[in-house]
């Protein structure tokens, strides 16, 4: 990720933890931490004209647990 979408990502209050880039459906993966869907969303809407991106939501295993008791 470039300078300019690091930035903007934390001017949405995303973090960024890591990237990987991979073959196969996508090009790259990015692992990021944000408040609320709304900066990830945001995030990926900013290429929407020239990629392809999915933005999936994750949980802890535990966190998870609690939801189904």
């Amino acid at each position: 990720m470039n300078k300019m979408m690091m930035d903007a990502a934390s001017k949405m209050g995303i973090k960024i933890h890591q990237g990987f880039m991979t073959l196969g459906r996508y090009d790259a993966i990015w692992i990021s931490e944000a408040p609320d869907i709304s900066g990830p969303m945001r995030m990926s809407m900013m290429g929407a004209d020239a990629a392809e991106s999915e933005t999936l939501v994750a949980t802890s295993y535990e966190e998870a647990m609690k939801w189904m008791m």
